[in-house]
């Protein structure tokens, strides 16, 4: 199976389906599935009429593309590999061997960076997860493990169908970087299977492509703030040691052994052995506070909510607004809902000089969300759109400019418009049950 999303990656696609049907042991199906972009969707059909080319029934997202292809799929054994990763010709011949134990329910493999440029001298190889790869801390022969990696994973069909697959509160979503959705399943798997094992096998190797943008300290960061909150829900899904079992390890382990050689390089005259130390120590404290991020808005979205007597009761209510960043970004209170309950969350629509950038949900503390909260928030989820804008107006991004005290938006006067200011009426209908 092989999620995609955007036609942008049409030649890793081509490569991606390439190296699958080069298998020494062949697919017995290869599903694609396109996450709600139709015209992709032609595309791939038209390309490869002999797959089963199907579009995303679910909401948007890799959770629910996944859970789409596990509908469709016809094979005992269901295979992952990501859009932008490459197989290596014994790939399914090194998974599948190990299904002949009934214990086995999942075997990943590994997954190596395929630079676009040069790796980053700075970047540690106990953090390449940060780049969707294996990395160091993980077993070097077939081993169980708590969880497999996403670019290359394989399960047994029926117990996917027995657990509902992968939950849709997680995943990726576009390009946004987020995940832990295989991590909440394997755990789910393993809860309702306590005899059933989960199998890192290293030899079964897929190449996974890194671009340059994911090779900068900017994504680092981004990545690691995610993944913190990824496993704040993970945890809450799951329950903290079960969530937390692989990364207390890895924590102990793993992490301190990386800063040990990478001053132990510096020693040998290698500067960027401290760089590297350096990034080790900062990506654990990001992820860190990613995860207290998490914990903190979970924590005051259940602390600020009123209780319901039944299931079934009405939605919660959520308050609703559109905010304009030349303009400032305005506090959001979390009072004067219906019937005189409190606004649980908000909906946000951005706008920068009167174009949309994004939507996003965010849940609101007791009190409400300051103006200097809610921008953070737009800077954590929409920095690339902002700075995106920007660039095409010809000014300097959020990243090189100063940081105002009330962390609102420096984003300077609206400018010319960019469409013609004269559009036919449109009406819009939202029908409602």
């Amino acid at each position: 199976m092989i999620c995609v999303y955007t036609e942008q990656r049409w030649p890793q696609i081509v490569r991606a389906i390439g190296s699958v049907l080069a298998q020494d042991v062949p697919a017995a199906q290869i599903v694609v599935v396109v996450d709600h972009n139709p015209a992709l969707l032609d595309r791939a059909r038209h390309a490869f009429p002999d797959l089963t080319v199907v579009p995303n029934a679910g909401p948007r997202g890799l959770s629910a593309a996944r859970n789409t292809g596990v509908a469709r799929a016809r094979g005992e054994i269901v295979a992952f590999l990501d859009d932008d990763a490459e197989a290596e010709p014994d790939w399914l011949a090194r998974l599948l061997p190990h299904y002949r134990d009934e214990r086995v329910l999942a075997v990943g493999g590994r997954a190596v960076p395929a630079w676009q440029e040069d790796r980053p001298r700075w970047l540690p190889p106990e953090f390449d997860w940060v780049v969707g790869c294996s990395f160091i801390g993980q077993p070097t022969e077939a081993s169980p493990v708590r969880n497999v990696i996403g670019c290359n994973m394989s399960f047994r069909r029926a117990v996917l169908a027995r657990t509902d697959g992968f939950d849709p509160a997680l995943g990726r979503i576009g390009r946004t970087p987020v995940g832990c959705e295989e991590t909440e399943l394997c755990i789910r798997i393993r809860q309702q299977h306590p005899e059933g094992v989960v199998l890192y096998e290293p030899a079964a190797l897929v190449r996974h492509r890194v671009t340059t943008d994911r090779a900068t300290w900017r994504y680092f960061r981004r990545r690691c703030f995610s993944e913190g909150r990824s496993k704040a829900v993970v945890a809450r899904l799951v329950g903290g040691d079960a969530g937390l079992s692989a990364e207390r390890a890895y924590t102990r382990r793993a992490l301190p052994e990386g800063v040990r050689r990478g001053l132990r390089q510096l020693r040998d005259g290698d500067r960027t052995g401290l760089l590297r130390a350096g990034a080790i120590v900062a990506g654990l404290l990001v992820t860190a506070s990613g995860y207290v991020f998490g914990q903190a808005m979970r924590a005051s979205h259940v602390a600020g909510r009123p209780d319901r007597a039944r299931r079934g009761a009405a939605p919660e209510p959520v308050r609703v607004l559109a905010v304009e960043l030349a303009e400032g970004v305005p506090a959001v209170p979390d009072g004067g809902g219906p019937d005189g309950n409190r606004y649980v969350a908000a909906q946000v629509l951005v706008r920068l000089h009167g174009q949309p950038l994004g939507l996003f949900d965010v849940p609101l503390p007791a009190g409400g969300l300051t103006a200097a909260g809610l921008a953070g928030v737009i800077r954590e989820r929409l920095a690339e759109a902002v700075d995106e804008h920007l660039r095409e107006d010809g000014l300097p991004p959020l990243e090189r400019r100063d940081a105002r005290p009330d962390g609102k938006f420096d984003v300077g006067p609206a400018c010319p418009p960019r469409r013609p200011a004269e559009h036919p009426s449109v009406s819009v209908v939202v029908p409602s049950c």
